[in-house]
């Protein structure tokens, strides 16, 4: 007879989550008021399997999907299926089986007995309140009042009215936005921000999204004519690193054109990480900040909002107090959090630059000029109803990137195969023609197909490919002695990878720049540790006392005591000079992942697009990489790759939902919990 045991192991996933599982179902099954026949999970199995099977492989798909960022499973999709299966080793199409039963995974049957499965699980006194079925999806209840409470919470905070315009704003607007319709879009955003307590102001790269912020907060200044309590973040050190250093140049800027000088004194210049701002400690679990203790600030910033995860949007919505006006800023098209969830995706209205007539009534108060020119722009001008669209703004010009590079992007963020194929080719003959260096750099080598060329060749061409951007762009490096110009170096090419092992990954690529940099590299047992002037190295870990953090760059130079020294970049500012030895955790930089590269810019950029990979490249990692790059972009790997990544989007399942009339929310206030 078949035990709980066996079922276990004839499901094939990773260990570490069949053992999770199988502990909370085992903890459900143990003797109390509500199961005092059956001594253990093995015994209620012998009696009902399929009950159990049920549960385990329910529990077991929503244990995977969370993993995956998702919030939920559907329910339907488990009726009538076999889950975690494994192939049959000589026939990798097909499962292994016995007489045509599978020897491997898990069958679920009708809908009815799935459901009755998890519903006995939620009655249970103790356990059940950690699931919720809704619509036929389960969630765990965690996650699903994190999405009911962050849908809540900014429905009840998006409302568009004919407040009493304060005739300052449109004073510092005319100084401000001089020409308005030369860039609509960023004038639109500033001043329909203006009337909304829940604003988002989306675009890609180069987009000016921090040039429309400094402006939006200038404006809130005029409006409320008294001093505001601003709060900037970022949900990582590196990217609240790069917000300051963004609003103290757009700041500085403004300030010598002479515009607000009196409002632009009351605009913050550092921004925090959103962890530091709640007051989240990294060895407890609750935060400073929290409903029953709420955040002081008037307004507050949170820049690539792409990187919210549920979790902590949640903890974001329960420290701000009612009246504090929120304001989003990111680019939809990037990837997701690296956690669960995909939040500023979700909370985006489904119509873009779309605005109501009582919104544009707002407008035509701040600027005639900027109301006609939208209203002879907009094609369709939707009813009253459409003010579950003036919560947001997307700005659509890159005004950083070449033509080429955006002809790129925007291909593929279309999922037009043709036209990124053509583009790529354009893009890279241009690159290839710049320098004579880069005579060799031909598209028909960098995307090949597998059908025509070996694997040896692949990898010769790989590492030739290698050498030619390390001697064109690194090597440089090693006769630099000045720490600013050796940073504006590397701040011309990089190398991104979706992975980090393997030799197409970042860490078989920095061995090999390494070693060609450095030859003695090849006797040390750490290439990452191992020291040489002129080695380019990334930050990997915070470290609030040196003032370093996760995802900064810098190059180790001989100072003039020729003692090696790390010169951290910071921008336009000048460069945080620190002993290598002091700083605990970094790596070489030559290559770096997609994900790390958020929020960060190249000149020139190389993507390498490993085969085999266990999840494929998705529209969104490949789209992300592709707009890092200012003037030029190649990308090498498999055609096949390629055009798959095209057409694969990095969705994820979520139930947040913005619309008028959300129900509220019990409030969640055990802080310990979250």
């Amino acid at each position: 007879m078949s035990s709980f045991t066996q079922l276990i192991q004839r499901c094939h996933a990773e260990p570490h989550d069949k053992l999770l599982v199988a502990t909370q179902l085992s903890a459900y099954y143990k003797p109390n008021v509500a199961n005092e026949a059956y001594e253990d999970i093995e015994a209620f199995y012998r009696v009902n399997p399929h009950i159990i099977t049920h549960q385990f492989v329910a529990l077991l798909l929503l244990q995977q999907a969370q993993c995956a960022g998702n919030s939920y499973i559907d329910l339907t999709s488990l009726v009538n299926n076999q889950f975690f299966e494994k192939m049959d080793s000589e026939n990798s199409t097909q499962y292994a089986t016995e007489n045509g039963q599978s020897l491997t995974g898990a069958q679920c049957t009708s809908y009815e007995e799935i459901e009755m499965s998890i519903h006995a699980l939620i009655a249970h006194p103790i356990h059940g309140q950690l699931l919720v079925i809704d619509k036929q999806r389960l969630f765990s209840r965690k996650v699903y009042e994190y999405e009911q409470f962050i849908s809540q919470q900014i429905s009840q905070k998006i409302t568009t009215s004919n407040e009493r315009l304060n005739p300052n704003v449109k004073t510092v607007f005319e100084q401000l936005y001089p020409s308005p319709i030369k860039n609509i879009w960023q004038a639109m955003a500033s001043v329909t921000a203006l009337n909304q307590s829940f604003f988002i102001i989306n675009g890609g790269p180069g987009t000016g999204k921090t040039y429309t912020v400094i402006r939006t907060l200038l404006l809130h200044l005029a409006q409320a004519d008294k001093r505001l309590n601003f709060a900037l973040c970022a949900p990582t050190g590196k990217a609240a690193q790069r917000m300051s250093e963004s609003i103290v140049n757009e700041v500085q800027h403004l300030s010598r054109q002479g515009i607000a000088p009196e409002l632009l004194a009351n605009i913050p210049t550092t921004a925090s990480t959103v962890h530091r701002l709640l007051g989240l400690g990294y060895h407890r679990n609750y935060a400073k900040y929290h409903q029953g203790n709420p955040l002081p600030h008037d307004v507050l910033v949170i820049d690539e909002a792409s990187m919210l995860d549920t979790r902590l949007m949640f903890r974001i919505l329960s420290a701000v107090k009612p009246s504090t006006r929120i304001l989003l800023i990111g680019d939809t098209a990037q990837l997701p959090s690296v956690e669960s969830g995909n939040i500023l995706k979700d909370v985006m209205p489904v119509h873009v630059n779309q605005f109501s007539s009582t919104m544009m009534q707002w407008v035509e108060s701040v600027s005639s000029e900027l109301s006609s020119q939208y209203l002879t722009s907009c094609a369709e001008i939707p009813g009253e109803n459409s003010q579950w669209n003036d919560y947001a703004a997307t700005l659509l010009t890159n005004m950083r990137s070449t033509h080429y590079v955006n002809e790129l992007a925007n291909a593929i963020y279309q999922n037009n195969v043709n036209g990124a194929i053509t583009a790529l080719d354009n893009v890279i003959t241009r690159w290839s023609t710049s320098s004579p260096k880069l005579s060799n750099l031909a598209s028909s080598t960098l995307l090949y197909r597998p059908d025509e060329v070996d694997e040896q060749q692949v990898k010769h061409n790989f590492n030739a490919l290698i050498k030619t951007m390390s001697d064109a762009y690194f090597k440089p490096l090693l006769c630099t002695l000045e720490p600013t110009a050796a940073l504006a170096l590397l701040r011309q090419f990089r190398i991104l990878s979706p992975i980090r092992h393997s030799a197409m990954g970042i860490e078989g690529i920095n061995k090999a720049i390494d070693q060609l940099l450095d030859p003695s590299t090849k006797k040390s047992a750490d290439p990452d540790r191992h020291l040489y002037h002129g080695k380019a190295i990334l930050i990997t870990q915070n470290d609030m006392q040196l003032g370093i953090y996760n995802g900064d760059s810098g190059v180790i130079l001989r100072n003039e005591a020729q003692q090696l020294t790390a010169y951290i970049d910071r921008g336009d500012q000048a460069p945080l000079a620190i002993s290598p030895y002091r700083i605990a955790k970094f790596q070489s930089a030559y290559a770096m992942t997609i994900h790390k590269t958020q929020g960060s810019e190249f000149d020139q950029v190389l993507i390498v697009l490993p085969s085999g990979l266990i999840h494929p490249m998705s529209k969104e990692l490949l789209y992300t990489g592709i707009t890092r790059a200012k003037q030029y972009v190649a990308v090498t790997g498999a055609a096949p790759d390629f055009v798959k990544a095209i057409y694969t989007t990095h969705a994820r399942h979520t139930n947040i939902v913005i619309e008028p009339n959300k129900p509220c929310l019990t409030q969640i206030t055990d802080e310990k919990r979250v």
